[in-house]
């Protein structure tokens, strides 16, 4: 695993760990979750913040 890997594994387990909020939400799809299911779920959460940064 090189340098690049390394962090991005760290930084993603980080965010496993970390409590859910604003900015990290992670979602189980137990049943059928097609990929334009999945294109509309993360537009929505795009959208959520009401244009703020």
């Amino acid at each position: 695993m090189n340098h690049d890997n390394t962090y991005l594994l760290k930084q993603l387990e980080h965010w496993i760990n970390a409590k859910e909020g604003e900015n990290v939400e992670f979602k189980e799809a137990k049943n059928k979750f097609g990929f334009d299911d999945l294109c509309e779920y993360c537009s929505a959460l795009a959208n959520e913040g009401g244009g703020k940064r």
